[in-house]
């Protein structure tokens, strides 16, 4: 390996405590335009925290020729401010199609006497830039002069 270049960086060092620390350091390039990175402060500056002498356990080191172990998962849950299920009630499917033709504030105050949120994501010909994740409990209005032209869930 033949190192090509050097530049000055930064790194994060996480001390005994659980610390964060922005440290400086080189970053070398070698000839395959690999990075390497090192620390670029003096060893007097560290403190390593090291086992007293009389300790009763030594590092163990891993048996190349054993099979990797696997690791169990634990099943991914649902955030608890979301509903459980992946889609709308039937009430609210019910509700969004008898929105069109209705007042903003109207359909507003029918939604969020359901329990789900209004997001207006069109209005007066102008489309607003929204998040694209789903939300069984969200409906999305089009608004045209301040009449419901569109109801979707999500």
């Amino acid at each position: 390996m033949v190192l090509v270049d050097v530049e000055e960086g930064l790194v994060v060092v996480t001390d005994v405590d659980r610390a964060m620390w922005l440290v400086p350091s080189y970053i070398f390039t070698d000839e395959d335009g690999g990075p390497w990175q090192t620390l670029a402060i003096e060893d007097g500056f560290l403190e390593y925290e090291r086992p007293p002498a009389d300790a009763d356990t030594l590092p163990i080191e891993p048996d190349p020729a054993a099979p990797p172990r696997e690791r169990e998962l634990p099943a991914p849950q649902p955030p608890p401010d979301e509903p459980d299920d992946h889609g709308p009630s039937a009430d609210l499917e019910a509700l969004v199609e008898d929105l069109v033709g209705l007042g903003e504030q109207e359909a507003t105050e029918r939604l969020e006497a359901e329990g789900a949120s209004v997001r207006v994501v069109y209005r007066d010909g102008e489309l607003f830039v929204v998040t694209d994740d789903f939300r069984p409990d969200r409906v999305n209005l089009h608004i045209e002069d301040g009449e419901v032209t569109d109801a979707t869930i999500g």
